[in-house]
């Protein structure tokens, strides 16, 4: 295979992928706000869907299911931090803007925020905080 083919067949291969990965994500969106001084993972029930540093807000797409939504923010060390709960239909009606489905928890090293919809809820400023995360 020549260099010329060989560029044009990995060119086409990248292309392909990022179509691919631009294309619509299915599943809600959930929003997150990490005002903590922690990374914090998401599980879904119990399933690590990522881990989004201190300081983060960001939405993320969360794995389409049929049964109730289990959404936890984890400290490093296991602790829940926050959590979501809701049906599939609360959850549905949530992405689509029909309803609010958000949960925040002030922890002593901060505020975790998660909201699933449009708009992620605003999240009071954490005081300063001494102590470390559970």
């Amino acid at each position: 295979m020549s260099r010329r083919v060989a560029a044009r067949c990995g060119v086409l291969a990248f292309a392909a992928f990022a179509l691919g990965a631009c294309g619509a994500v299915p599943g809600p969106q959930l929003h997150i706000d990490n005002q903590t001084d922690v990374a914090v993972a998401i599980h879904v029930n119990d399933t690590w869907v990522g881990t989004y540093p201190a300081g983060a807000r960001t939405a993320i797409r969360l794995p389409e299911q049929t049964g109730a939504y289990d959404v936890e923010a984890r400290s490093p060390s296991g602790a829940v931090l926050t959590s979501l709960i809701g049906s599939a239909a609360m959850v549905e009606a949530a992405d689509a803007g029909e309803q609010a489905l958000s949960a925040w928890n002030e922890v002593p090293c901060g505020v975790v925020a998660l909201a699933i919809g449009p708009v992620a809820p605003p999240v009071p400023a954490p005081d300063q905080r001494p102590e470390p995360c559970p």
